[in-house]
């Protein structure tokens, strides 16, 4: 089960192929704040971009995003699915 605790928030990341994430490697260094969910590790590791199920081998905008929200000293921990390229139906 995915799930965060007092001090982290978990943010789910769905969409198309707007949520992907599209830009040129390499991303933003790691931030040991900021964790991504391993469908095949079962774990959070230290996130770094392409995000793993997030349809795509760039850079997208949640790490950034995640880090700028780590500035309080609470820890991200992300999870998601994105799949560009399919209709609005899919």
């Amino acid at each position: 089960m995915v799930e965060a605790d007092e001090k982290s928030n978990l943010w789910i990341l769905l969409g198309q192929s707007n949520a992907c994430g599209w830009a040129k490697l390499p991303g933003l260094s790691l931030d040991p704040l900021v964790k991504h969910y391993v469908p095949n590790l079962g774990n959070f590791v230290a996130a770094e971009d392409p995000l793993p199920g997030m349809g795509t081998t760039g850079v997208g905008p949640w790490i950034a995003a995640a880090q700028e929200a780590t500035r309080g000293g609470v820890t991200i921990k992300t999870v998601g699915f994105a799949s560009g390229g399919k209709p609005i139906q899919y």
